[in-house]
């Protein structure tokens, strides 16, 4: 108890008499930690990608399956392609995995005539298609919609309502500079769909890292898309029967205005594109290539296997990047920022030993009154050495709390410079060694100090 009431009026006195002096100690001992700080922040900026990209790395699921294009898999042709119908969805979501940031999505819709005329020259246009969800669609495939969505601005006509995704109205919006115009039907193998509105890209949208790049889309409500993967086109693909494929149709037609190509009499294209899926040809098809997938947070070891038994493959061939390729560039990153932190470390080392002993020798009128009372030299050390890592944790605790506002500033100055926790625990370490080391030769002073009891 005695020896808890010393170091307690100890402490006391550096934060009430002594507080100038402790003030300038702690001013100190925070740049000195700063500086430990930004020499890791620096190595990470020239060792790692952007924190974004290592929380891809690091909840990334990729499928590693050799020559995997000559697989079949349930659902589709290739292995790691599925149909985004009720039956895919319906078991992944039993699954419960976590958000989707990051999945490769492939959605198109075939039309054969438009406004009631057929197209010269084809049996159909192909486009490409962005489904749009009802808000209770969106809230049981949130994780699919995140990677649907994208964000438009309609230049005329006007906007899908929610009225009708719920009411499953079918209707559409088309990209501006299309053959079509508001008020237009397509009429897809049986399926009517009318266009109301024309949209372009919202002003300063773009797709972040890791999105696939933007194509112009159709936008239309994902129930009658699902209609359409529902009912296929009764086409023997095996035995030859095709439709007749005009490319001149593909792309912006010119001045708003179809100009194909005229086709040969003997020339036929046949849809081998993405309508045909498991050797059926359907109207609107959309599919999910999960050879590379992003989760919003990392997945267990029992959703990696669920997940794995769904798509058909063993979890071995499921791989995380992290794992394969980001783990090592990490461990590069921790023994350079080490290495660095510990060089820098040095000459803070000795700004916190000549810290340490000014504390020391502000002390020693208090130490010697100590040992003229009786205290052992064992104790006078322990006295100091307590005091001592009292101010040298009260300026880790200080400068953790200011570590994030901080780097978000300097972030501002320099983007490379991103907070990030492995810095701060390199730094807290290193910090916390070079001062506890430098209290040593203080403590060791303080004993030197002080008149030999009698």
């Amino acid at each position: 108890m005695k020896k808890l009431f010393v170091i307690r009026t100890i402490i006391k006195d550096l934060f009430t008499a002594q507080l100038p002096y402790t003030a300038v100690v702690l001013v100190s001992l925070i740049i000195s930690f700063f500086t430990l700080f930004f020499v890791t922040t620096k190595v990470a900026s020239e060792h790692l990608e952007s924190t974004l990209s290592e929380k891809h790395y690091s909840n990334d699921l990729y499928l590693d399956v050799a020559d995997s294009a000559s697989n079949i898999g349930e659902y589709g042709n290739n292995m790691g392609d599925y149909m985004l119908n009720d039956e895919f969805c319906n078991k992944y979501l039993k699954i419960n995995l976590p958000k989707i940031t990051y999945i490769s999505i492939d959605a198109s819709l075939m039309y054969s005539k438009l406004n009631g005329k057929k197209l010269p020259g084809t049996d159909f246009v192909e486009v490409q298609v962005q489904p749009l969800f009802s808000k209770s669609e969106q809230d049981r495939y949130k994780a699919f919609e995140t990677s649907l969505k994208y964000e438009y601005e309609v230049i005329d006509g006007r906007d899908i309502t929610e009225t009708e995704l719920s009411e499953h109205k079918n209707v559409a919006l088309a990209p501006e500079g299309w053959a079509v115009a508001v008020g237009d039907t397509l009429d897809c193998f049986g399926h009517e769909l009318k266009i109301v509105g024309l949209v372009r890209p919202k002003a300063g949208f773009v797709y972040e890292e890791f999105y696939r790049p933007y194509r112009e889309h159709f936008l239309v409500p994902y129930d009658f898309l699902l209609e359409c993967m529902n009912d296929p086109l009764d086409l023997d693909i095996k035995n030859g029967e095709h439709l007749i494929y005009n490319p001149g149709y593909d792309g912006k037609p010119k001045n708003n205005k179809y100009v194909p190509e005229e086709l040969p009499p003997d020339t036929i294209y046949a849809t081998l594109s993405n309508t045909c899926f498991k050797d059926k040809i359907y109207p609107a098809i959309i599919i999910l290539n999960v050879q590379h997938i992003i989760f919003s947070e990392k997945i267990t070891e029992k959703q990696k296997n669920d997940f794995a038994k769904l798509i058909g493959v063993s979890p071995d061939e499921l791989r995380s990047s992290y794992e394969q390729f980001y783990k090592d560039r990490v461990k590069e990153f921790n023994n350079q920022a080490l290495l660095e932190c510990i060089i820098s470390g040095a000459f803070c080392a000795l700004n916190a030993v000549m810290i340490v002993l000014f504390i020391c020798r502000k002390n020693v009128s208090t130490y010697r009154l100590f040992r003229v009372y009786g205290s052992s030299r064992k104790n006078i050390f322990l006295f100091n050495l307590v005091s001592m890592l009292a101010v040298i944790l009260l300026a880790l605790v200080v400068s953790v709390l200011m570590a994030m506002p901080v780097m978000n500033v300097f972030h501002r100055i320099n983007q490379k410079y991103e907070f990030r926790s492995s810095c701060l625990l390199i730094t807290s370490a290193v910090y916390l060694t070079v001062s506890v080391l430098a209290c040593i030769p203080a403590a060791i002073s303080a004993i030197r100090k002080s008149p030999v009891v009698n």
